[in-house]
């Protein structure tokens, strides 16, 4: 099978690194490991990211009898460490044999002073004083390098067979039992998370077993659970940067937020942190709301500071999110060093930032420049999928997302869309535009010209068409390049729009209410005292619907395929009826939403990040059209069991159709009198948007389900239906 698969590889691209990698394997499995170990070094040489690839070689190396080089392979980039522990674990263990031990003492050192995986430091010190065999079973190699690199991919079957040979083979190694639970999880098996979690309590309270325990209770839900497990590991390994981090987050999902922050503020000064542990606590701050104190973790934007590659590439991020543009620049112009990984993160860091600006044609071309650099990026893949969409090119767009899902395959060879593309809303835009063939291509060469003219151009097909998603988007973006859409928002807090009330309606549908949706919503009633704070519930809900709406939205709500959908119709339903400001529950407020309110609007939104309107914040009077109109249209939808994918059902990309629809029929000043769109970033400083809450961290993994068996599939992949 090796063999054939070379032949393929070959047959498509002898050089490319995926061709070396098969080349190696067959060495490895003939048992010529010097010569394997030749070929993974070439490869590591043009990619040195994939750390996997670095752990073939230095087990390939060890056999060969060179273990000096196999640890000196190992700790080549140390950040990186600590998502693939299982894999390191095995691959120094398998350095633990009889004879001298000097190596792995010495990596065990250097992992030591750089703060890397303290637990597995602690295990392979004990396997070194009982002078535990080495698992060198080729096999149970195989399976845990299979395993690694199918959950990389997404082939979560695949990964979940290899994870049951391995638990065959060792029932109590707790990191099998973890990766095993987690592939189930993601599979919807029932009861896998509360199956791992009951296998790892069976075992010794260590600490690579409460951490995997730790990570299935959150999978679970069970924040109140995992913050006891996340206290027993910090018990248990109380010098741990990670131990500490582990329970910040889980005081944060329990809604204690003063005690997450001050479990976060004893991690020390930042700069002597070592790096992983640098950008994990940047990335905690960030979550916490808290975005001046994430990005001072990171350091200066002021080209002062030598940061790696993923550091830079993270506070780039956290500038665009919050609108320090100049910022994100100074810090891309004094970008230095990053290794390999440099010069492809820096042109995802100006694509971001080209992106925030809505310079399309730019990101995508850093973009390209990324891809090149690195062919596998996902994220940077994500970016391009983002630019060809809203550039209206949904061909390309399709292509990139066949190669974002298996980069072997030849997207001329296929008209599928893999079926993993549908959950991102790409997936289902792409497979919108593509009905609409001759529109799009309007509507790109309307986006090539002035931006008053691409307003115009996009406006009359608007107008003629309805306007479908995409081209919707497009709209939207031509009017913020050609400033119809402003973005000044008003240092006074005291004028917000008489024409909307004051109320701020939130909803949470289940029986219980969680601490940390707890926590948040009392924060936003807190900072809008002369508001009327409504938090609904469903029981609410459902008898406010069937007294006072048509009985086609009760409806529509009783048929919801999932929470999502149901909570996107009770915002149209309360905007509709009562006006006011609807807020989702994962928006930390940061300060009052009254500067985002004011003038005279009757409407108000923000642009996403995909070029739609976002919903997580709203602001309209009572019965405004828009609201109205996507209300009534999507419950007709839902109630005729629409599968659409709910981000266009009745999400942002409903919203963007309606608000381009209701701009085209209104005087260009309305862009920013009667209907005021923001940019997200502005936003962003009074409300910091979808915060990773703990019930967003447990999915509705039956919900993901159903969907599955509601897409019109054929083996494997939904078919896109293009027009005739």
């Amino acid at each position: 099978m090796a063999a054939e698969a070379l032949a393929r590889m070959e047959a498509i691209d002898p050089a490319r690194p995926e061709t070396w990698r098969i080349r190696a394997h067959i060495a490895e499995l003939d048992g010529r490991f010097g010569d394997a170990a030749a070929l993974y070094t070439h490869v590591v040489s043009s990619h040195p990211e994939p750390v996997m690839v670095r752990r073939c070689l230095a087990l390939c190396l060890y056999r060969d009898g060179r273990p000096d080089d196999a640890v000196r392979t190992l700790l080549a980039d140390p950040v990186h460490l600590a998502r693939y522990a299982y894999p390191l674990s095995l691959s120094l263990r398998a350095l633990v044999n009889d004879g001298p031990h000097d190596a792995v003492h010495a990596a065990l050192d250097q992992l030591g002073a750089q703060d890397v995986l303290p637990g597995l430091r602690g295990e392979i010190r004990k396997a070194l004083a009982a002078r535990v065999p080495a698992e060198t079973d080729g096999a149970r190699l195989a399976d845990t390098r299979e395993a690694a690199d199918l959950v990389a991919r997404g082939d979560w079957p695949g990964a979940r067979r290899a994870c049951q040979r391995l638990h065959e083979a060792d029932p109590s190694d707790p990191d099998t039992i973890g990766a095993l639970a987690r592939c189930e999880v993601r599979l919807a098996v029932p009861g896998a998370a509360a199956t791992g979690i009951a296998r790892l309590r069976t075992l010794p309270a260590t600490a690579p077993c409460l951490k995997q325990l730790y990570v299935l209770q959150v999978m679970a839900g069970l924040a109140a659970e995992a913050l006891e497990t996340a206290e027993a590991l910090l018990e248990r390994v109380p010098d741990s940067p990670y131990a500490v981090l582990r329970r910040s987050r889980a005081l944060f999902d329990v809604g204690r937020l003063d005690d997450a922050r001050a479990a976060l503020a004893t991690l020390g000064p930042p700069r002597s942190a070592a790096a992983d542990i640098r950008l994990a606590t940047a990335t905690a701050w960030w979550d916490l709301g808290e975005f001046e104190a994430a990005i001072g973790v990171l350091g200066p934007p002021d080209g002062s500071a030598t940061r790696p590659a993923a550091h830079n590439l993270a506070l780039v991020r956290f500038l665009v999110a919050t609108g320090r543009f100049a910022a994100a620049r100074t810090v891309i112009g004094h970008w230095t060093g990053g290794g390999a990984a440099g010069p492809a993160a820096r042109h995802e860091a100006s694509a971001l930032l080209d992106l925030a600006g809505f310079d399309l044609a730019g990101a995508l071309g850093h973009c390209r420049l990324g891809l090149a650099a690195a062919p596998d990026s996902p994220s940077i893949r994500d970016l391009e999928q983002r630019c060809l969409t809203g550039l209206c090119r949904p061909e390309e767009a399709r292509e990139s997302l066949i190669r974002s899902a298996d980069p072997s395959q030849d997207p001329e060879a296929t008209s599928h869309v893999p079926q993993r593309a549908l959950f991102s809303f790409v997936g289902g835009l792409v497979n919108d535009m593509m009905i609409g063939r001759a529109e799009c291509a309007r509507a790109a060469d309307a986006l090539s010209s002035r931006p008053a003219d691409a307003v115009e151009a996009l406006t009359e097909i608007v107008r003629e068409t309805g306007g479908a998603t995409g081209i919707a988007i497009a709209m939207l973006t031509a009017l913020r390049r050609d400033g119809r859409f402003r973005d000044a928002i008003p240092s006074s807090a005291s004028d917000w729009s008489p024409r909307i009330p004051k109320v701020v309606h939130q909803y949470w549908g289940e029986a219980v209410l969680p601490g940390d949706v707890e926590a948040f919503t009392a924060r936003l009633s807190d900072l809008h005292p002369d508001c009327d704070h409504r938090l609904w519930r469903r029981r609410e809900v459902k008898a406010l619907l069937r007294e006072t709406f048509d009985p086609v939205v009760g409806r529509a709500f009783a048929a919801a395929r999932s929470p999502s959908v149901r909570t996107d119709l009770v915002r149209l339903a309360l905007l509709a009826q009562f006006g006011g400001v609807f807020v989702d529950v994962d928006c930390w407020g940061r300060g009052s939403m009254a500067p985002l309110v004011h003038g005279t609007s009757s409407f108000v939104a923000f642009q996403d990040e995909s070029g739609a309107v976002g919903n997580a914040f709203i602001a309209c009077a009572p019965d405004h059209p828009i609201i109205r109109q996507c209300l009534d249209e999507a419950a007709a939808e839902i109630c005729t069991g629409s599968a659409e994918f709910p981000w266009l059902l009745i999400g942002p990309g409903r919203l963007a159709r309606t608000v381009a629809q209701h701009l085209a029929r209104q005087p260009a000043s309305s862009c920013s009198v009667e209907t005021r769109i923001w940019a997200r970033h502005c936003v962003m400083r009074h409300l910091a948007i979808g915060r990773p809450m703990a019930h967003a961290r447990a999915p509705h993994f039956p919900e993901l389900q159903r969907l599955l068996s509601s897409r019109a599939r054929r083996d494997g992949d939904y078919r896109m239906q293009a027009a005739e």
